[in-house]
């Protein structure tokens, strides 16, 4: 199924979606507007591009220890990685973490 974004309408994509999640209270102050995330998927003849866009980031969405799935520089490469192999293998990568 071909979707058209409104926003590009000469653009076919195949998904365009639109996530918010919820802050902890004390970075929900600090934030002028929601962090929004953006998902573009474009064909390219045999393939499919996937874009994503993070918006309205502010420091403390980043973590400094790379050895977990805390931050959205830690979290992101993990969640595409289980969404590619759910994609080639019909299985996703089942993590163990807290999000707390």
């Amino acid at each position: 199924m071909v979707c058209t974004h409104p926003s590009f309408p000469d653009s076919d994509y195949f998904c365009y979606c639109i996530v918010t999640a919820k802050d902890k209270p004390e970075i929900a102050k600090k934030r002028d507007s929601l962090s929004r995330v953006t998902y573009e998927l474009t064909p390219m003849g045999a393939l499919v591009k996937l874009r994503l866009i993070h918006e309205n980031l502010l420091p403390e969405d980043f973590e400094k220890d790379p050895n977990t799935f805390q931050g959205i520089n830690n979290g992101w490469p993990a969640v595409i990685s289980s969404l590619k192999s759910l994609l080639e293998t019909g299985e996703p990568i089942r993590f163990s973490v807290s999000c707390s």
